[in-house]
């Protein structure tokens, strides 16, 4: 009787066995379709072929230990997790169960070998849904609550007014303070309508339904039309808007999407810059010959923790912003999503006090 007689030479796990000198004596076929190996000739080559060489000492320390007749009682059976080493010199995660034999007084190491990448791809991915879940959880936690904020102050304001204006609260209509009180009430319906706005185009985008309408447009006229657009917020806080764009500049894009993303992008930039400090736009072309508008801030940054998820709908990224500023939290992941339906990129630069720099790029064959 051979040591191959008394072992499973047929399993679909690998079984492999090693001599007190962690020589492989004994594969299976299963242990050739797991290492990449054939049984044949992984005969008289060392265990440590099939362990990748961080853990092989540590390994061979443990195998020696096994051997001993006082240690092999207490791990007999036991099955452990494993870092195995394929023949083309891939890692890959292995449960493992070891069994000390004897044969001939002679005694051997049996290692019976499972590949468990795929339950490990299953649990990474079953992981990574949870988390998704959770954090689309939160995000339509924060939606909800942003958006019982910011539809109920400007109706609140609306309803107010209305009843002022309604019930001759100062007296004749001819009274300075109704024209006060109808400019509020058209601010404040104005802001719902872009809150609405914002969202639909986010859905549309989203949903791939947008009607992009593609010409020829003046980068400097549309900035231009930006700025003044932003300028009364930016003149309240005492936030300087500038502007560094050639008249020669063009791009065919779509004029809606590009206004659109740089309204965001400036009261973005202006929201979280504080009185003093200096919001600039400016058009130029990449190193690689690609076209960027850049908004550039001098306002409080963002942490660079925070940079890969600043884009995410519904998000602000930094707690105390939330609790000191406006909006839904679509600003930046609307910018994003118009940039992308352009074929162009969102690139953020941004240190924490100092400012931050956003670039919408747009490749070359659109300037024209």
């Amino acid at each position: 009787m051979t040591i191959t007689d008394e072992l499973p030479a047929y399993l679909p796990d690998g079984v492999i066995s090693v001599d007190a000198d962690q020589t492989i004596v004994f594969a299976n076929a299963g242990a050739g379709d797991i290492f990449g190996y054939s049984p044949a000739n992984l005969l008289g080559q060392p265990l440590e072929i099939l362990i990748p060489p961080r853990y092989r000492t540590a390994h061979r320390d443990h195998v020696e230990r096994f051997l001993r007749a006082d240690e092999a009682g207490r791990f007999m059976g036991q099955r452990g997790e494993i870092v195995g080493l394929r023949a083309k010199g891939a890692e890959f995660p292995a449960e493992a169960s070891f069994f000390k034999t004897e044969h001939e007084n002679t005694h051997y190491l049996t290692a019976v070998v499972r590949d468990i990448t795929e339950r490990k791809q299953r649990q990474q991915e079953l992981v990574a849904a949870r988390r998704a879940a959770e954090e689309a959880n939160k995000a339509k936690d924060h939606l909800i609550t942003s958006i019982n904020h910011e539809l109920r102050t400007p109706l609140n304001a609306i309803v107010g007014f209305s009843s002022m204006i309604e019930n001759d609260i100062y007296g004749n209509i001819g009274n300075e303070n109704y024209i006060d009180a109808a400019r509020n009430v058209k601010d404040s319906a104005k802001h719902l309508l872009e809150l609405v706005n914002d969202i639909l185009t986010m859905s549309s985008l989203q949903m791939g339904q947008y009607d992009i309408h593609e010409e020829n447009i003046n980068l400097r006229q549309i900035v231009t039309e930006c700025c003044m657009m932003n300028e009364p917020s930016a003149q309240t806080k005492g936030v300087e808007l500038e502007a560094d764009v050639s008249p020669a500049w063009h791009l065919l894009a779509d004029p809606k999407l590009i206004r659109q993303s740089l309204v965001n992008a400036l009261a973005n930039a202006v929201k979280f810059t504080p009185a003093g400090g200096r919001v600039k736009i400016s058009v130029e072309r990449t190193a690689a010959n690609d076209v960027a508008l850049t908004v550039a801030d001098t306002g409080s940054g963002i942490d660079e923790k925070d940079l890969p998820r600043v884009t995410d709908a519904f998000n602000q990224a930094d707690t105390d912003r939330i609790s000191t500023s406006e909006g839904i939290g679509l600003g930046l992941s609307l910018v994003k999503a118009m940039v992308e339906s352009l074929g162009g990129q969102l690139h953020i630069e941004s240190t924490k006090n100092v400012g931050t720099s956003l670039m919408m790029i747009f490749p070359a064959w659109r300037l024209r």
